[in-house]
């Protein structure tokens, strides 16, 4: 399969390239993690505790989007990279806010969720 763009370390696929990607799957599981990271904290192995705020809106309108009750949220958007590293593909990061942007992200290995924009492109 050839790219539809490339740089010397990395290469990004169109949605044409990639029919058997299943989208919707990848952006229910990313938005699940993000939504229980946000109504319950995780305890890391070191006691670190991780929770993240969607905001009340956005948090009922991911959880009635998981139970099929309503569309995905309008205004999201979900960014999706693949690593073919085995550090990479074996490694788990709890989800966390991003402090580097002002709009209001969470950041996931290699998924990452911006609100108020979500879904898989």
């Amino acid at each position: 399969m050839r790219p539809a763009v490339a740089g010397s370390e990395w290469r990004a696929y169109s949605f044409a390239d990639t029919p058997a990607i299943d989208r919707a799957k990848i952006a229910y599981f990313a938005l699940s993690v993000f939504w229980r990271a946000s109504v319950h904290p995780w305890v890391q192995a070191n006691g670190e505790r991780t929770h993240i705020e969607l905001g009340t809106k956005y948090s009922d309108q991911i959880r009635r989007y998981l139970l099929d009750e309503t569309a995905v949220p309008r205004n999201a958007s979900l960014r999706v990279v693949a690593c073919s590293d085995l550090v990479n593909q074996k490694t788990f990061f709890t989800p966390r806010e991003n402090q580097k942007v002002k709009d209001r992200s969470v950041i996931f290995p290699q998924i990452n969720y911006l609100e108020p924009r979500v879904i898989a492109t």
